[in-house]
């Protein structure tokens, strides 16, 4: 009842007969909290368009979970220099120097560079990474980087 009435005020301005008993309630308010008949006179179109239209589903606004990158991620494979390799028994490991003279201890299965590169494989004189990049037709393809012991970028 009450929306015939609020859609009757709004495309044809009748006045309500009842004014106490039809209430609007306004989107965001809590549910004692209403609108009357004189504050909608009161109101402008710009106002009056606020409030929640009753025949579509409420809006659902949900926080998004911000995904934390490591800041070895935010940095370009072409920018990180390989000053070492520390082999121990279960796994090797290698030391990157970035930008500033950041230093990196990395291992196999690590993300690395803005790509989103992974770090595949470890050997004595290079670091070797696949990064999915999309090539000129749009698809996506792999593309192995490596990061060579010695090479100064």
């Amino acid at each position: 009842m009450t929306i015939i009435f609020f859609m009757n005020f709004i495309f044809s301005n009748y006045s309500w007969a009842e004014t106490a008993q039809n209430t609007i309630p306004v989107s965001g308010a809590s549910l004692d909290a209403s609108v009357t008949e004189g504050a909608i006179e009161a109101m402008t179109v710009e106002q009056l368009m606020q409030i929640r239209d009753p025949f579509q589903m409420p809006v659902v606004i949900t926080k998004q979970a911000t995904k934390k990158v490591a800041e070895l991620e935010t940095i370009p494979i072409e920018q990180l220099n390989l000053v070492g390799v520390i082999s121990g028994p279960d796994k090797v490991r290698a030391m990157l120097v970035g930008p500033g003279d950041k230093t990196f201890i990395i291992s196999q299965g690590i993300k690395v560079g803005i790509k989103g590169g992974v770090v595949k494989k470890i050997t004595k004189k290079e670091v070797r990474v696949l990064e999915r990049a999309e090539n000129p037709l749009g698809q996506l393809e792999d593309v192995w980087q490596s990061i060579s012991l010695g090479d100064k970028k």
